[in-house]
């Protein structure tokens, strides 16, 4: 566009709407969809020093915030609280994510 001469224009406050199929906002879905994130965000943190001490590849800060997320989880699951409880369940599938590429990068590298 800019080529056939358009000026290129920035209104921050502009929005997009679009539907999203139902499909999509499943839990399951959502865990996912979060389970991938947390899968690009290990890459990322595969490639810096700054996860700081590791097992398996997985930097100790990850399991630590995996296992409280778990136990929120379920503190909030007996308490009653299902919304919160779902969200840390949630929650959780990022760290997931982070766990499972982190080892798969220490398991493919350590086999070589």
């Amino acid at each position: 566009m800019l080529d056939a001469g358009c000026k290129l224009i920035y209104q921050p406050s502009a929005a997009v709407l679009h539907k999203i199929d139902g499909t999509r906002l499943t839990p399951q879905a959502l865990a996912r969809r979060f389970f991938r994130h947390g899968r690009g965000y290990g890459v990322r943190l595969q490639r810096s020093d700054e996860a700081g001490r590791r097992l398996c590849g997985i930097p100790l800060w990850v399991i630590r915030l995996y296992g409280e997320l778990h136990w929120e989880a379920l503190r909030s699951w007996r308490s009653g609280d299902a919304d919160a409880a779902r969200w840390h369940w949630l929650r959780r599938h990022i760290y997931r994510g982070v766990m499972t590429q982190c080892a798969s990068d220490w398991w493919r590298r350590s086999s070589q």
